[in-house]
Parts: C-alpha cells; sequence; structure tokens
C-alpha cells in the first residue's frame, strides 16, 4: 500500500484521542516574614527574603520525602532563591540545610539555588553554599544560578514526573514572580 506525503500522519492523528493535561495549581505550603514555600506537581521552590529560619530548613527535607512519595515517582527537584539582602545562614540553619543536601533517602533528583544579588554578602552565601554541597553525599545533581528560568529548567530538565510529560515551568516561574512583588514577600 502506497502513501502520499502526509496521508500516514493524518491518518495517525485522526486515531488518537486528545490528550488532556490538566495543571494543578502552584500550592503555598509555608510562609513567614523572610520565607514562602511552594510546591508544584514534585518540585519544592523555597524563596528567601532575610534570616534562614533554622526551623523552616530543617522541615525542608521532611517536606521533600513527603512530596517524592506524593508524585508516585519518588523523586523531587527543589529550587532556593535567595534574594538580595539576605544575612547569610547562622550555624543551625547551615546544619539543617547540610542535612537536606545529604538526601538520606535518595528522593532530590536535582537542587538549585539562585542567588539575586551580588556583593560581599552574597559571595559570602555562596561560599557557605558551596561548602555544603562540597560536604554533601550527592555531587553533580546540585546547581548555583543567578538566573531563575535557568536554574527551574535545568532542574526539571529529566525530572520523572507521573505522567511522563515534563513538568511545564512557567505556572512556576509567574507563582515565584507574584510572590515577589516589589521585594516584599507576598502569600496568596
Amino acid at each position: 500500500m502506497r502513501f502520499l506525503p502526509g496521508t500516514l500522519v493524518l491518518a495517525i492523528v485522526e486515531s488518537c484521542k486528545p490528550l488532556r493535561l490538566s495543571i494543578p495549581p502552584v500550592e503555598v505550603v509555608d510562609h513567614g516574614d523572610t520565607h514562602v514555600v511552594l510546591i508544584y506537581l514534585n518540585v519544592l521552590t523555597v524563596l528567601w527574603r532575610g534570616a534562614h529560619d533554622p526551623s523552616v530548613c530543617q522541615k525542608l527535607y521532611k517536606r521533600s520525602v513527603d512530596l517524592a512519595k506524593r508524585s508516585t515517582v519518588g523523586a523531587m527537584s527543589a529550587v532556593s532563591v535567595v534574594h538580595a539582602g539576605t544575612p547569610a545562614p547562622s550555624p543551625a540553619a547551615r546544619e539543617a540545610l547540610a542535612q537536606l543536601h545529604d538526601d538520606r533517602e535518595g528522593v532530590i533528583y536535582r537542587s538549585a539555588v539562585v542567588f539575586r544579588g551580588d556583593g560581599f554578602i552574597a559571595s559570602i552565601i555562596r561560599s557557605i553554599a558551596l561548602g555544603i554541597q562540597q560536604r554533601s553525599t550527592r555531587h553533580g545533581n546540585h546547581k548555583m544560578f543567578q538566573e531563575l528560568r535557568e536554574a527551574m529548567t535545568w532542574a526539571t530538565t529529566g525530572l520523572p514526573t507521573a505522567t511522563g510529560v515534563p513538568v511545564p515551568i512557567e505556572p512556576l516561574l509567574l507563582a515565584v514572580e507574584s510572590h515577589d512583588v516589589a521585594g516584599h514577600m507576598k502569600v496568596g
């Protein structure tokens, strides 16, 4: 049997049912004066503006494990956004972040940190983040960025999902920007 170019493609397309995907909303699961924690599909995003609260840092790994289990694929990605003017994490916050990066359960596919600042304090925070990364047991799946879109793209590329469809980052980028209006944390 011979087909004209395009005929076979048309026959395949006509025999397929339309694929309908519902995109869930971005959830705000925690917020305070200095942070907002967002969950979208199997991506956890933390926005920091101000001191890293050690109790929030301690909860992040439990949230990561719960998110990976809830996603049914056993994996998740994390993106932290550190805004300009954020002070260096306290020793207690550093310890909690180090435990997060150790990933005892093996659920973190990739993690990224976005630094939205320059200068001396930002370089200190980058050095601390590098130190935490170097002492962690997982290497190669953590990177530092200056651009949010680049970090989100890297963190979600190849991330397993329940549907097999790649994570669309646009809703998450919009949510991050909507929670960071004019330099203030906004929840809602």
